[in-house]
């Protein structure tokens, strides 16, 4: 599998203004990312040596590598791109992360059959049909499935976080398309949603 034309560029571009908190980490982030796309199908034991990756494993540990502190410049740049384009298809679904085999590992859910366990990772990928490119992500989204707690009443289940929020979450993350420009949010039969398709709504109304 090849990697990205310019794996440097690429990650100076994605990475470059991610704040962690000390430039060093940033350095180090994008350095990682480099050498991760230069390699994609590979393992990162096959990618770094043993002090890169625990390197790379540190600043993955810090408490500002949120999900949103380290991917939240990559959206926006998708973001400004999508409105260079007159069509754009915001492509939203679910995958699951499964870390059943890794049994120390705390803060995972449910997936699959109720039986694995690991996390369920929801994107939002920004597409240009005609031609055909990938801009990004314009959003992703990390959710925890619980259980549902016991003797939950129906009037409970409507007032908890619900998995469909991930649908509505994605269609409202892009915001309001510059005028001239079209997006199209995509969802398989899960984003048949009410609150989902008033997010989609309300973007063209504000």
């Amino acid at each position: 599998m090849e990697g990205v034309l310019n794996p440097r560029a690429w990650a100076e571009q994605t990475f470059g203004a991610v704040e962690l908190g000390d430039r060093r980490r940033t350095r180090r982030l994008v350095a990682a990312a480099t050498q991760i796309a230069t390699h994609p199908g590979k393992p990162f034991t096959q990618i770094f040596d043993w002090n890169e990756l625990r390197g790379f494993y540190r600043v993955c540990h810090q408490s500002t590598a949120t999900l949103e502190a380290v991917q939240g410049p990559h959206w926006q740049e998708t973001r400004r791109a999508m409105g260079q384009h007159a069509l754009v298809l915001n492509i939203h679904d679910t995958c699951a992360l499964d870390f059943s085999s890794h049994r120390r590992l705390t803060g995972v859910g449910q997936i699959g059959n109720e039986r694995g366990k690991g996390f369920w990772q929801h994107n939002s990928l920004a597409v240009v049909p005609q031609p055909r490119q990938v801009l990004g992500l314009s959003y992703q989204q990390l959710h925890v499935r619980r259980p549902a707690p016991p003797g939950e009443s129906p009037y409970q289940r409507k007032r908890r976080a619900r998995e469909s929020d991930l649908w509505y979450a994605g269609f409202r993350a892009a915001g309001r398309p510059p005028d001239g420009c079209c997006w199209v949010d995509m969802a398989d039969c899960a984003g048949d949603d009410y609150e989902a398709m008033r997010a989609a709504r309300d973007a063209l109304n504000h």
